[in-house]
């Protein structure tokens, strides 16, 4: 039998172990139910005595980076693509939120260190700067769940550091895709257009060596304190939290719809004011064109008594891609697939749906449509004194320019149609 002694912090909380081939389970330590303020490390494993299996291996796995990102890691980890236990085993020492999973046994790091990523003195003007980000250097921070290159860092502002060990990351960096062009700068424009309209972003920003841009994200579940020192908040994605395997994201596959999503934000301290942003996160995405706003995009953050939603991420203006003809949405929007063909009564049909009042929805939904109209050209100008490449500047404006657009016929929608 493979074990993983499952951390949340430097607690012991538990044990993630594999029998056979794919039998797993986990079990929460006798010390951990009986500490009466210790919670649950999810929605769908609630704190019980009881063994979890296949629920358990959903929230697990779902840690896992996913398609030809997770490939590349087994080859560089020298794994076969297919081993989930494998993969967490050697790269779940930090994972999104404040979970470690470590060989049974061994003792959490009571300190890592960081080596820095030698990047800024580059010479050589051909090198793939993604592949030294993600791929050179040992002990590897893997466990961030997506299909995109991705990798934890420390940023001070100027250099990047490798994590080392158990050592917090407090940045994620993403390299430019390898397939569709210019998704660091669409990114970047989306986050920032997100924050001038009012939604709670993460602080982001572009890093340029030898003309080659990243994508540089604060990490909002991580927390530096006074003497230096970086805390780690505990988050679950809404998969995990509704206890969805991470192969069915999408809700066509059988993954999270905007009605599941806000049975989670039932569970949140505040569920007026969770449902209140996770609808402008939603108008927000259907109004910029990101219609991959699936489960694993949304996530709640366990700093408090009971959960918050997390910020927002991953907002790209996916449906400017000429490659990318697909309009059809993650989740629906009262019936509504296609992104191009909300109408107000979709809208009406989703108040409906997640019970709430009718004109409430409508006004959130106008609301960010009227942001987006206001704000779309001032992000434009803060992008164009940033980025540096002509075709990234191009895609930048389509991207306003289709944003502007669907927020202006849905806002006209809306104000045609009532409440």
């Amino acid at each position: 039998m493979n074990i993983l002694d499952v951390y949340w912090g430097e607690n012991l909380v538990g044990a993630f172990s594999r029998a056979g081939r794919n039998e797993y389970a986990f079990k929460y330590s006798d010390q951990w139910i009986e500490k009466e303020d210790a919670k649950p490390i999810s929605l769908s494993l609630p704190k019980t005595s009881e063994t979890y299996d296949e629920v358990a291996e959903y929230f697990f796995f779902n840690f896992l980076p996913e398609g030809f990102y997770r490939e590349r890691i087994c080859t560089a980890l020298g794994l076969g693509s297919i081993d989930d236990f494998g993969l967490l085993s050697k790269i779940g020492a930090e994972c999104a939120g404040a979970i470690s999973l470590i060989q049974h046994g061994q003792k959490v790091e009571e300190s890592g260190y960081y080596s820095l990523i030698n990047i800024n003195n580059i010479v050589e003007t051909n090198v793939d700067i993604s592949n030294i980000i993600l791929f050179e250097g040992d002990d590897l921070h893997f466990s961030l769940a997506g299909a995109q290159d991705k990798v934890a860092v420390k940023y001070d502002g100027v250099n990047l550091y490798r994590p080392i060990g158990t050592a917090p990351s407090t940045h994620i960096v993403k390299p430019q895709n390898k397939i569709f062009n210019n998704t660091v700068e669409l990114e970047f424009f989306a986050m920032k257009l997100g924050d001038m309209c009012g939604l709670n972003v993460p602080q982001v920003e572009i890093k340029y060596i030898k003309d080659q841009p990243l994508y540089i994200v604060s990490r909002y579940d991580r927390v530096i304190l006074q003497d230096g020192t970086v805390a780690k908040i505990h988050q679950e994605d809404f998969c995990q939290a509704l206890g969805v395997d991470k192969l069915n994201k999408y809700q066509k596959d059988g993954g999270p719809s905007l009605s599941t999503c806000f049975s989670v934000l039932n569970r949140c301290a505040v569920p007026h004011a969770a449902k209140s942003e996770f609808l402008k996160m939603v108008a927000f995405n259907v109004c910029t064109g990101n219609v991959d706003f699936h489960g694993k995009n949304f996530s709640i953050l366990y700093s408090g008594e009971k959960p918050s939603l997390s910020p927002c991420y991953d907002l790209v203006p996916v449906t400017i891609y000429p490659k990318c003809k697909n309009t059809k949405m993650s989740m629906d929007i009262g019936g509504a697939f296609d992104i191009n063909s909300i109408t107000v009564k979709n809208i009406k049909a989703l108040a409906d749906t997640v019970n709430i009042n009718r004109r409430t929805v409508s006004d959130i939904f106008e609301d960010v449509c009227s942001n987006i109209i206001d704000k779309a050209p001032q992000c434009l100008k803060i992008c164009k004194s940033i980025i540096k490449s002509k075709s990234a500047l191009k895609d930048t404006g389509r991207a306003t320019f289709e944003s502007t657009k669907r927020a202006t016929q849905i806002a006209h929608c809306l104000g045609k149609g009532g409440a």
